[in-house]
């Protein structure tokens, strides 16, 4: 058998390994919600989906992976709302690992910067939520604390302090005393709450992008008591975490990939679906390739040695090139320094890239049926997912490997799940979650 042919068979899910897996994805979920050890954190989001007929102005901040947002949204009623200014900044690396102080500061300067381009006066009292991509204990819709930092992130001093005050403080030290937080919102929650407020069948929420997670409605009762003290209405969205999955089988590149990582042992689903970890596995297969000579030969090994030297958005041009040659293939590798190579070699690469996101679609199969498995076994109702992020949006016909891994799965029952881009939902849903609260 080829080496190609072998690292394609550690990518590789059969049919019954996928509904294994999703049997073996609900035990966890099920021991999560009862405060039992498992690696789906499941935790209390404390909101549900919100009031269609809530009117007013409300700002919402979106600390993602790579960039921060602030954006003000307007709700109309009878389930619409309006997005009336939208301001982003790209996180600076200092930012993402020195301390807590630089971290808010900036945002609290980015929102500042924000409020004066849209014209909000200082006698407008505006209230928001706050996205915050991240794992956290929450206590309450406006009580947060971080569990650990993922995506990259390392700052110091964030641990043990709620992420509201954080930001509030921080607000307050930049002059902007009528802006305030008031509501801490998951960006999967609010994904989530942002569709549901047009589709009543809206289940789930999920993030594809730099990170990956899932959040889905639960019933009340079956969340462990002190998860839900304080809190009455009888269903709640539940933050699964489920970036942090760990019972996947994971091959020798996933190893060497974890090692590499800032938190090598955690989010171990995360870095087989994400954007931010797609193109290293990539990178990671073709380097071996390369170096046993199988494929590129005549080029250095080298040239593959650099970390997260492809992207995974590289990763998607290289699979989706149907041209002749696959110019685009050879486009990526020129941006490597690469300018001449073999037909068959770049085909070898395309089909590379084919296992690597099919594998990573497959995983996403799993976690949804795993939840519909929690909340309607039967699927006897309709469910919308709402997905945002890169990887879902751009990635090569992804929703469409999503939608094959549901049907070997669920088989004729997946017709009753469907796929929606929720684009921008998380900030949107962070200000109806924040509506909400007043």
């Amino acid at each position: 058998m080829a080496k190609i042919d072998k690292i394609k068979e550690q990518f590789y899910f059969s049919n019954k390994q996928l509904k294994d897996m999703t049997k073996i994805f609900l035990m966890d979920m099920k021991k999560g919600l009862a405060g039992k050890k498992s690696p789906l954190k499941m935790i209390s989001s404390y909101t549900d989906i919100c009031d269609k007929n809530k009117l007013g102005t409300f700002m919402a901040f979106d600390l993602g992976g790579s960039n921060f947002r602030v954006m003000i949204i307007k709700l109309l009623g009878k389930g619409k709302t309006k997005e009336i200014f939208s301001y982003k900044k790209s996180i600076p690396q200092q930012c993402m690992e020195q301390d807590k102080d630089v971290l808010f500061g900036f945002m609290a300067d980015t929102v500042k910067k924000a409020v004066k381009k849209a014209g909000i006066k200082k006698n407008m009292n505006i209230k928001a939520g706050f996205t915050f991509s991240f794992p956290v204990e929450q206590k309450a819709i406006d009580r947060g604390y971080l569990i650990k930092w993922t995506k990259g992130f390392t700052t110091k001093e964030v641990k043990g302090h709620n992420i509201i005050d954080l930001m509030n403080t921080a607000l307050k030290q930049k002059g902007l005393d009528n802006i305030s937080v008031n509501a801490l919102v998951n960006d999967t929650v609010g994904t989530q709450v942002a569709e549901s407020y047009k589709d009543k069948n809206t289940s789930i929420g999920i993030i594809l992008g730099t990170g990956s997670n899932a959040c889905y409605t639960e019933s009340t009762k079956n969340i462990n008591e002190k998860n839900r003290q304080g809190y009455d209405r009888e269903h709640m969205i539940i933050n699964m975490e489920w970036g942090n999955f760990d019972k996947a089988r994971r091959n020798i590149y996933d190893e060497r990939l974890d090692r590499l990582t800032p938190n090598p042992g955690h989010q171990y689903l995360e870095k087989m679906v994400s954007g931010m970890y797609l193109g290293e596995i990539y990178r990671l297969v073709l380097l071996d390739l390369v170096t046993l000579g199988d494929i590129l030969s005549e080029n250095d090994p080298k040239i593959f040695q650099k970390k997260y030297s492809l992207s995974s958005s590289q990763v998607s041009d290289i699979e989706k090139d149907i041209s002749r040659s696959l110019t685009g293939v050879s486009n990526v590798l020129k941006t490597l320094g690469i300018t001449q190579t073999k037909i068959l070699d770049r085909k070898k690469m395309k089909e590379i890239a084919g296992f690597i996101s099919d594998r990573a679609a497959n995983m996403v199969a799993i976690g949804i049926s795993a939840v519909i498995g929690k909340i309607d076994p039967k699927v006897k109702k309709k469910h919308t997912i709402a997905i945002d992020g890169s990887v879902y949006e751009k990635y090569h016909k992804f929703p469409d490997k999503i939608r094959k891994g549901l049907k070997n799965i669920l088989k004729e029952k997946a017709k009753k799940i469907k796929l929606v881009l929720s684009k921008d939902g998380s900030g949107k849903g962070a200000a109806l979650i924040s509506a909400a609260v007043v």
